[in-house]
Formats: C-alpha cells, sequence, structure tokens
C-alpha cells in the first residue's frame, strides 16, 4: 500500500532534506560561497559554480538570492559595508593630515591589489550582470557618503565652506578609482608608491582649507581637525611671580 504524500511532505529540488534553513541565514552562505568561488575562479565565474560551491542547484540559489546582476550588487553592498566601517574608523582617528590620507587610499588600494577578482566582479561587472554607472556602484556611494561626511565636519569646524565637502569627496574618489584602475592595469610600481603618489596630491588641496589632523588633548579625536593658525593661538601664561 502506498502512503499519499502531502504538500508537507515535498521539498523543491535542490535543497537537502530536513527543516528550510532561515532565508537569511541561506543568502549569507549564498554571498560567502559566492566570494570564495570568485576568488578562486575569477570575476566571470558562471552562477552554476557558485551554486555547486554552496551544494544546491542553480535554480535554488536564484529562489534565494536572483540572478548574476543580482548577486553583484549584494555582494557589493556587502563589501562597500565592510570598506566604509574602516574608511570611517581611519578618517576619525588621531594623527598627522598627510597620514590619515595615506591611510584612508590604502583602504581601497589594498582591497584592490589583495582581491582582484571580487573588485572586478562588483565594480566592473562580469558575463551576464550587465553594466551599469560608476556612481551607481554601492562601494563607490558607500565611500563617496564616508568621504564627504568627514570633510563637511572638518570644513564647518575650521570656518570652511562645508558645501564643498561633496564635491571634493567625489572628485577624490574619482581621482583614487582612476589612478588606481591605471596601476592595475600598468603595475609599474609597488601600492605603497601609488598611495604615497595619490595623497601627495590631495593632501595639499585639503591643507588649502586650513585642515589638520592633529587631535585635541582631552576630547574623542574627531576626522581632520581644523590646524590652528598663527593668530588663533592662546597666549603662553604669565611666568609665576617668585
Amino acid at each position: 500500500m502506498t502512503r499519499s504524500v502531502t504538500p508537507g511532505d515535498r521539498r523543491r529540488v535542490g535543497r537537502p532534506p530536513g527543516p528550510a534553513p532561515d532565508p537569511a541565514e541561506r543568502r549569507e552562505a549564498i554571498l560567502d560561497a559566492a566570494e570564495r568561488v570568485i576568488r578562486a575562479q575569477g570575476p566571470d565565474v558562471g552562477m552554476q559554480d557558485i551554486a555547486a560551491g554552496l551544494g544546491l542547484t542553480k535554480p535554488a540559489v536564484y529562489r534565494s538570492l536572483g540572478d548574476k546582476a543580482a548577486l553583484s550588487g549584494a555582494l557589493g553592498r556587502r563589501v562597500a559595508t565592510r570598506l566604509g566601517e574602516r574608511l570611517a574608523a581611519t578618517l576619525t582617528g588621531p594623527g598627522e593630515l598627510r597620514d590619515i590620507v595615506v591611510a584612508a587610499i590604502d583602504v581601497f588600494c589594498t582591497f584592490v591589489d589583495e582581491d582582484p577578482h571580487l573588485y572586478r566582479f562588483i565594480v566592473h561587472g562580469s558575463k551576464g550582470t550587465g553594466s551599469t554607472g560608476f556612481q551607481d556602484k554601492p562601494l563607490v556611494a558607500r565611500l563617496g557618503r564616508e568621504i564627504s561626511s568627514a570633510l563637511a565636519e572638518a570644513l564647518d569646524r575650521s570656518g570652511g565652506d562645508p558645501a564643498l565637502a561633496d564635491t571634493w569627496a567625489h572628485a577624490i574618489l574619482g581621482a583614487v578609482f582612476s589612478a588606481t584602475e591605471h596601476w592595475r592595469h600598468h603595475p609599474t610600481i609597488d601600492r605603497a608608491t601609488l598611495v604615497t603618489h595619490l595623497a601627495a596630491l590631495i593632501t595639499p588641496a585639503l591643507e588649502t582649507q586650513n585642515l589638520s589632523a592633529q587631535p585635541p588633548s582631552s576630547a574623542r579625536p574627531p576626522p581632520l581637525r581644523p590646524r590652528r593658525t598663527t593668530s588663533s593661538r592662546e597666549p603662553a601664561p604669565p611666568p609665576g611671580r617668585g
């Protein structure tokens, strides 16, 4: 005698036996697997390879995440969050202005240098993902916001025009992206030299607005603190009486 199969007994093709996984956990697992496969096989890897890396069928991956373009966008937002947090921590840290500029640029250049396949997948797309504008990339948008926010606060404190922040942030970002792309195809210098060259271009522009990264002695160091001018220095205390 055969047992009738109820709807609850059925499972979708491509899903292993057992309780259905949490959708959010499944999504993160797919993104983890996608990063591993892209790093190993390059940015033009197929969805079939990504599904195989997770032990699933391609339709199961599509149901959880969407198509390859959706995967590129999801990974872009994921990487943007990671790099954005590192950049924000760098911009709000103590140190000399040039040192902070160098460290901030290196956040991006290190990613491009050490994770080139993932960088290409989320910034340039891959076969089957189509192409979107530079400003529409999640990584570009997130880094632009972080730089703009840091500059706006610093310009406000220095008495400069905070309206410069957004234009300057995206000009800086464009210069760094463009120079790094050129370096990626023509690596005639090492990464540290590339970063130093970019900092030599960007730092003087920030200094024209009287910005400095010297932290105050009794406060959490703000990003790009305004430099004191000679006229704003506090007078030295009078000598004590004998």
